[in-house]
């Protein structure tokens, strides 16, 4: 087995990028890898369930990934989708009172979701639920029914689609298939 120089990695991230790239490039990971720890643990659950440590799991400012320019479109759009359904999860724990994490920053949430500009339209219905909870979350009213059926198509269509994307990748995707070393 060949001896793997744990310093080649930073050696190349020292000669192809700054340290504000760096810095940059692993803030973003940390992001991504609590979206796929989110739906790992929605994964449990047929619905968004709100029920999370947030501030020490969850302790990003998701609303502030909503929008990360200058990275790969596929990226970009993971990491807003993922995004956008935790915060739902989020402003459920403030709906159901069975928590408050999300309530000191509902102004900022709701700022950073009026700025945000959906790319298609499932993330454009997702925006919307979103805008929906926050504005339940905030205000204490709203059609609470309409929100849970919402989040119902939430699971569906980015929790569950996630896995089923990922698995179908495994079976079709030229790199995990072979094809592409032909």
């Amino acid at each position: 087995m060949p001896v793997i120089n744990p310093n080649v990695n930073m050696q190349f991230q020292a000669l192809h990028m700054s340290d504000a790239d760096i810095e940059r490039h692993v803030e973003l990971q940390f992001v991504e890898r609590d979206i796929c720890l989110f739906y790992h643990q929605m994964a449990d659950y047929s619905y968004i369930m709100s029920d999370l440590y947030y501030g020490s799991v969850y302790g990003l400012e998701y609303w502030k990934y909503l929008d990360v320019p200058d990275i790969d479109p596929d990226r970009q759009a993971f990491i807003a989708q993922g995004c956008l359904t935790l915060i739902l999860a989020m402003a459920w724990e403030t709906i159901e009172e069975t928590g408050a994490y999300l309530k000191p920053f509902l102004s900022d949430v709701s700022a950073a979701l009026e700025g945000f500009r959906p790319q298609d339209a499932d993330i454009r219905k997702l925006h919307e639920t979103v805008c929906l909870s926050i504005d339940i979350a905030t205000n204490g009213s709203g059609d609470v029914k309409d929100l849970a059926a919402r989040s119902d198509w939430v699971h569906r269509r980015f929790v569950r689609e996630y896995f089923i994307g990922t698995a179908r990748d495994f079976n079709e995707h030229p790199y995990f298939t072979g094809e592409d070393k032909a």
